[in-house]
């Protein structure tokens, strides 16, 4: 079903070089107004800025948003992990995410197939999608493929997310978007290694 021009290519990319979200590292300290301490979601705002849904302790169910930057040469990337369904964003490094774009092609247009040397018992990929003024633009259609395994599908959204089980070097990891339109869109995908739990996190490299 994958039409347009998918840019096939397969690398064996080594994973010398990942980046714990270290555990004691607080997933709370994302809120950073005191009267509403509690970490409880996250999307990304634009590429360059990851939104976190906060609440109170002392009024539960009041909620406030804080916003992070991400770094220079860092890109924001949504997930849904399996221990927890709340939408998580996270900035990843140019170095550990994968990018392509459309250019304005309507079709489905996928990026280069990928091998990573780790076996894990999970994994997670994420993928946003953004207009030339790095906001998220809904797209026609987002999917992915890990070997012939289908992950999925997305209709009119900008973001897509599936977790994978016991994958190894040997399967390629493939995602795609179809914009369905001749606008210029970017997306960005990313793989996490989840922990126990959200403070204790991996990001796959990509180089």
């Amino acid at each position: 079903m994958v039409a347009g021009i998918p840019l096939e290519e397969t690398r064996n990319l080594p994973l010398e070089e990942t980046r714990s979200l270290s555990s004691n590292k607080n997933i709370n300290d994302r809120c950073t107004d005191h009267n509403y301490p509690v970490y409880r979601s996250s999307f990304c705002k634009n590429k360059n800025t990851v939104r976190s849904v906060c609440e109170s302790q002392d009024l539960p169910g009041t909620f406030t948003t804080s916003d992070l930057p991400c770094s220079p040469n860092f890109s924001c990337v949504d997930f849904i992990l399996p221990n927890d369904q709340s939408p998580f964003a996270i900035c990843i490094s140019d170095d550990r995410r994968n990018t392509w774009d459309n250019d304005h092609n309507r079709g489905v247009i996928c990026a280069p197939t990928r091998t990573f040397r780790l076996s894990a018992k999970t994994i997670t990929i994420g993928m946003t999608t953004y207009d030339t003024n790095l906001n998220p633009i809904q797209v026609n259609m987002l999917d992915g493929y890990v070997n012939n395994d289908f992950l999925g599908i997305a209709f009119q959204q900008h973001n897509f997310s599936k977790t994978y089980n016991n994958y190894d070097e040997s399967k390629g990891i493939k995602m795609c978007f179809g914009a369905g339109s001749e606008q210029e869109v970017t997306a960005v995908y990313g793989i996490l290694i989840p922990g126990s739990t959200i403070n204790e996190l991996t990001i796959v490299s990509s180089e």
